[in-house]
This record gives structure tokens, sequence and C-alpha cells, in this order.
């Protein structure tokens, strides 16, 4: 809490808290006279944005009603459950139960509440019995019914973009976002000077369901500072190799970066400055990179996650071209293992022709599976597989690439999930390749990585977290164990798998469960008949790529519009 004000109370405001308490559940029969015993009671207090009112487990010794402003309520784990508006009561339960806190209220906004002491209460429920009773029967009702919480979209209805130091190019980004939508409204500091003035504009504008783009350029001033506590979503743009003063710890900005980057640029810059996504804005590629950051900022991205699959995860090829060709633009790429190799590679720029081409070539023609060992750690060295994501990548990281990408990978050590969004493209697609007992693990510090699939061989979920649009997973592992079909519909029994088939196919039990949970989670799920392909066939590349386009059409014919909306 900022701040609290001793202004004494007019009869307008008193009637503004006794109407606002009235709407409240627990106070809906109580008289108003009473209720405005309650008020007199009352003073007003500032909350700053992104400060935190109430936490879970605080005594309950008062409770609240905003009076303007914006509050958000967080579930368990941080995520936001409900919004709080201007004339909503809260926290009035635990001061009337005695109880702890049950949830974590956060300021969204400025925001002024009304705060009424538990003294109040106490006062009033001595010396009238009629409110007592009122109270037994509305803390009664709250306890039988069940309220189920709502959840808030994620949309942000509040951008800033600050530039970072004088000269920042930020004027494309601003043009960007306020052509991408009628209902994207642009606001500055010179329509007043009163902070006030501001969060009602703000209000005004939430109110009507538009976005407002803030734009502020000189970090000394209180409009940026301003600009910077009030958004849901901080965009800072800054040149390339320039140097600049990181913004607030609790800011979590997306980071655009204009111009050419020197080897190592981005990753100087988070050191500066960590952030929640970057972008790199080169002359090249100026307009397509602004306008996928934008659809990612007003979380309208699609994003496409791969399973892993051994050979069936080519059809990841025909699925992306597929994609292509509906007019699917995909501004983020996750994976596991096969999953993982087709992603960086569409994250790179390469188009899925250019795909197809490069892969039948390097998993065909050269076989970077085939130099198998004396089984001591695993049952090939790995030696041509690491050759071939040099060709591929070289030294080029997951932050330069072109898209937004990650991979998953198993730890052995801790037997943790490990998400990887920076460092080397070869270093993390190898190790998300790595089939336990097949190929060894890959070392990286303490860690000694393995196959993503152990764990999770669909990772919608990550991708999902980030709130930033619509998912499409392709699930290349979902309908069985290869042949069991082929050998139901001909009455034959099914060939044992070899010794390689085997291991790759224990690898991914564990996680088979949870890719059908993960495939819920996405918009739309991309389920391709491979049921008969071993998963190391890599043999019958065209097959395998064109059921992956089929099953990648069937499933766009039913898919909802948000898919092909791109501003």
């Amino acid at each position: 809490m900022s701040d609290e004000r001793d202004d004494g109370l007019s009869g307008e405001s008193i009637e503004e808290i006794v109407d606002a308490l009235a709407t409240a559940a627990v106070f809906a029969s109580v008289d108003p006279e009473t209720l405005r015993r309650l008020a007199r009671a009352s003073r007003l207090v500032t909350i700053r944005a992104r400060d935190v009112v109430l936490h879970r487990g605080d005594a309950g010794d008062a409770f609240y009603i905003v009076r303007s402003g914006l509050l958000e309520v967080l579930g368990d784990g941080g995520e936001r459950v409900r919004l709080l508006r201007a004339g909503v009561p809260f926290g009035e339960l635990a001061p009337l139960t005695g109880e702890a806190r049950n949830a974590t209220v956060r300021a969204v906004r400025d925001t002024d509440v009304w705060l009424l002491p538990q003294q109040a209460f106490n006062a009033v429920l001595d010396s009238d019995p009629g409110f007592a009773r009122a109270m037994v029967r509305a803390l009664a009702n709250l306890v039988n019914e069940s309220r189920p919480e709502l959840h808030v979209a994620a949309r942000p209805r509040v951008i800033s973009i600050l530039s970072l130091h004088a000269g920042a190019p930020f004027a494309p980004l601003v043009d960007a976002l306020t052509r991408s939508g009628d209902r994207v409204q642009l606001c500055d500091a010179s329509e007043s000077g009163d902070p006030a003035d501001w969060i009602k504009r703000l209000e005004a504008l939430e109110h009507a369901g538009d976005t407002a783009v803030l734009v502020a350029t000189d970090q000394r001033d209180e409009w940026f500072r301003f600009c910077e506590r009030e958004a849901d979503r901080v965009v800072a743009v800054a040149a390339c190799g320039a140097r600049f003063e990181p913004l607030a710890a609790d800011t979590n900005p997306d980071l655009v970066l204009c111009g050419n980057p020197a080897p190592g640029a981005i990753a100087r810059a988070q050191d500066v400055m960590p952030t929640r996504s970057h972008h790199l804005v080169d002359a090249a590629s100026s307009r397509d990179a602004i306008d996928r950051a934008v659809r990612r900022v007003l979380g309208t991205s699609v994003g496409v996650v791969l399973s892993g699959g051994g050979a069936r995860g080519i059809a990841h090829i025909g699925a992306l071209a597929a994609l292509h060709d509906a007019g699917v633009v995909v501004d983020r790429i996750g994976g596991t293992s096969m999953g993982a190799l087709v992603g960086a590679l569409a994250a790179s720029g390469r188009s899925p022709a250019t795909i197809r081409t490069t892969l039948h070539a390097e998993l065909v023609d050269r076989k970077p599976f085939a130099d198998y060992a004396i089984p001591r750690v695993s049952l090939i060295r790995a030696g041509r597989a690491r050759a071939m994501l040099e060709r591929l990548f070289g030294d080029t990281t997951i932050e330069e690439l072109a898209r937004n990408y990650f991979c998953v990978t198993a730890d052995l050590a801790s037997a943790e999930r490990v998400v990887h969004r920076s460092g080397s493209v070869v270093l993390a697609v190898g190790a998300s390749m790595s089939l336990p007992g097949i190929a060894p693990p890959v070392r990286d510090g303490r860690r000694l990585l393995v196959d993503g699939g152990v764990l999770d061989n669909l990772p919608v979920e990550v991708m999902a977290a980030e709130n930033e649009g619509p998912v499409i997973a392709v699930d290349v592992l979902a309908r069985g164990a290869p042949g069991a079909r082929r050998a139901a519909r001909s009455g034959r029994q099914a060939q044992l798998p070899s010794i390689v088939e085997t291991l790759a196919r224990s690898s991914t039990l564990a996680s088979r469960g949870r890719a059908d949970q993960q495939r819920e989670l996405a918009t739309l799920a991309v389920v391709p008949e491979l049921s008969d392909v071993g998963l190391l066939e890599f043999a019958r590349f065209d097959e395998i790529v064109e059921a992956g386009r089929r099953a990648a059409e069937a499933a766009l014919a039913e898919a909802p519009t948000q898919l092909f909306a791109h501003p």
C-alpha cells in the first residue's frame, strides 16, 4: 500500500460506499442506516500498480471497496482468477469469520480503495442485533453456495512502448500496434499532466473494451514511470548495441532490438535486463518481425508444438507445409526430440519445402543414427547426429533464431523437465534427440540431458503458459504402437520389434498419458495416422511427410477462424 488519506468523508462519499456495500452478498439484507455507520468509519487508501493489497494467509483485520482503478485476485500458482473494478467490495469474508485471507490481491493499475476496519464491524455487531442476524445468514449462504472462480483472459488492455535510450526506433512498432485493430487507441501525456486523469482515461478505454497503447521516451519523467507501472505488457525498444538502463525489476518486458546484432548481442542485452521475450528487427525482415512482435504482445500469435516420435516426426514437415498453404502464420515453435529438430529448422526461417529437401539428405542419405557402438553407454556414438546438427545450425543460438523457439529435454540427474529458450541450438536439439540407451546423454554443466519425450513428449502447456495466442499441437505418437492396427486388421500377429525399436518405444511410455492431457490444451490437434511406421523407418520419408500433410489438412477444415486472423 502506498498511501492513506484522511480527507474526511463527504455525504456523497458516504453514499458511494453505501451503494457499493449494498451490492455485496454479505450486506444485501442490511438496512442503509447501518451501512452508513460502517461507511463513516472508513478511510481512503491508494495502492500503486503491482503492489499487493492482501497476501494469502494474512490476518483479516479489514475489508475494502474499490473506488477507482483495477485489482486482480491471484490463485495458488500466481495466476489471475478474477478482476476487481470500481464499486466491488473484496476481502469481506476474513474479518467476519476470523479466518486468515484465502487469496492474494494485487493492484493492476493505480487504485483507490475504501478501507473499512474490523473494529467498525465489531461495534455495529455489538449494538445492532439485526445486523448480527443478517451476517449469520449471509455467511451461511457463502459457505453453502458454490461460487466458481472466474478465469480472466490474458489479452492485455494497456500496452506501454518504452524507449530505452535517446533515438530508439519505436515509431514502426507504435504504427503496427495502432493499425492492428480498430479497438486499439494511442494515448499520450499531452492529454493531461495529472496522473489521476491518466487513470480515468485508462478506465474509460478498458470499460469500452479497447486496448490502450502508451508511449514514453524519457526514463526520468513521471509519465515514463506511469507507463512502466500501469501496463499489462511492456515493450522496451532499443537499437542493437546501444547502452541503456534497465527497467524496474518486476517489469518483465518484451525486448525489441532494431538493427543487425553482433554475435551475442541478445544475450548481453538480457544480462542487463531480463525479459519475457525478445524480437530482432533488421532491415531485411523489419515488417514481418514487427508484425510478429505485435501479434505476440496482443495475444493473437499462432504457436505450433511438435511431438517426438523418431521417424514419425518427419510428418511434422507435411503438417507445417499444410499450415503454410492454408495461410496460417506461425510465430512460435516448440518441440521435443524429432519435433525439436524440425521445429528449430522452421524457427530459423527455412520453408517447409527446404526443410523437406534438407532432412531427406540428412536422415535418409547420410543415416546419422547408424554409427553403432559397443553398448557401454549407448547403442550409437551420436557423432554423425552431432555433425548433422553442426551442418544445419553451426554456432547459432536459440535467441538468434528468426522465430520464438523452445525445445524440451529431461535431466537424468534431477528427473526434471528442462525447457531450453536460449543457448546453443546444437546442444539443445542434440540433447532433445538423445533417446536413453540408444544415444549417450548430453552433458550441460551439472545436467545430464536426454530426450525430452521421456517426461514430456508434447509440451503444449509450456507454450500455452505464455498466453500469446492459439496453439496447434502435432502429435505423431498418439495412435498406439507401430504395426498394432495393421496386424489387427490383417488378423496376423504383430512382429516383435528390434532392440533399438523397443528402447525407443519404452523411453516415451511414461509420457503417453501426459500427451493426451496436453492435446486438450491445444486450440487444434493434428494427429497423423502413422501406427504402422516404425520409429526408425526413415526410408519411408516421403510417405510419412504426406501423412502429416493429410492430417493437417483434415484438421484445418474444422479449425477456428482465430488461426487465420493475422493483422
